[in-house]
């Protein structure tokens, strides 16, 4: 990326600048996130105003209007990679969200990281994420971020369909237009979206949405039964898991507490960890 030599400068002019300074008390100021972009700034020289400049490039751009707006947007999840359908908070068609992500790695707002998937840069998803709280309404990120975690857990909860019959377990949100032909089509899915699945419901518990959290929790429970359960996911959602059955407490703490058809499910959910850790 090439503003991470931007990056390398400033750090490095930053130091010359104070002899007082080690690189551990350097280092120390760049691990805060909050101040990231204030600390890489120093004389004409600054990270912030390089990324925003291609942001501004695209504003202008009649072809680069849908990338400027999906930027902050993304800056919004706290997923690893992105891919077309993780653009479901714009609610646009893939083709379009497709679109948008080429025209921002383009411009080197995002970089590729495989097959129709991107990541931020660290600085880069810094600054998105600070247009869009500068930028978005509040009601708008919520929003946004809701219509991206539930594209993660109604997806999630179409693959368990491939392989458990379970009359009982049910997700009470809408089912997304697309559907898997087979096990193996789903198997493929929730092994590529594996650290996204993870990082959606981390983040799902840290909001707040009770249902949506504990929705995607439970379908990942349940999840444990698919191939890529043995590739380490029982460690992780155990976490997950006992993050979300503790919901009831959190609500007696200022929390919404979910509501039935999510407390029922609680319990199947607790049924496939059991049972999947025989």
């Amino acid at each position: 990326m090439r503003r991470l030599p931007l990056a390398l400068r400033i750090a490095g002019a930053r130091l010359a600048a104070r002899p007082d300074w080690t690189l551990s008390d350097l280092a120390k100021r760049l691990a805060d996130a909050t101040r990231r972009l204030d600390v890489l700034e120093y004389a004409d020289l600054a990270v912030r105003a390089s990324i925003s400049v291609s942001h501004h490039h695209l504003r202008e751009e009649p072809a680069g209007h849908d990338a400027a707006h999906l930027l902050p947007l993304l800056g919004l999840l706290d997923l690893p990679s992105h891919t077309p359908a993780t653009a479901a908070l714009t609610g646009w068609p893939h083709h379009r969200a497709e679109a948008a992500l080429e025209r921002l790695q383009d411009a080197r707002l995002l970089e590729p990281a495989g097959p129709d998937r991107y990541q931020f840069h660290d600085l880069a998803g810094l600054y998105a994420r600070e247009r869009a709280h500068q930028d978005l309404p509040e009601q708008e990120r919520t929003a946004a971020v809701r219509r991206a975690l539930h594209h993660y857990l109604t997806t999630a909860w179409m693959a368990t369909t491939m392989f458990h019959n379970d009359p009982v377990v049910r997700c009470p949100v809408e089912l997304p237009d697309n559907t898997f032909k087979d096990p193996a089509e789903a198997g493929r899915w929730a092994q590529d979206e594996r650290d996204n699945l993870l990082a959606a419901a981390q983040q799902a518990l840290a909001g707040s949405d009770p249902e949506t959290a504990i929705g995607l929790a439970i379908g990942l429970a349940i999840g444990l039964h698919w191939p890529s359960y043995y590739q380490g996911w029982h460690t992780q959602l155990a976490d997950i898991y006992a993050h979300a059955i503790r919901w009831p407490t959190a609500s007696a703490h200022g929390r919404t507490r979910p509501s039935s058809a999510a407390s029922s499910a609680g319990s199947t959910g607790t049924r496939a960890v059991t049972t999947s850790g025989r």
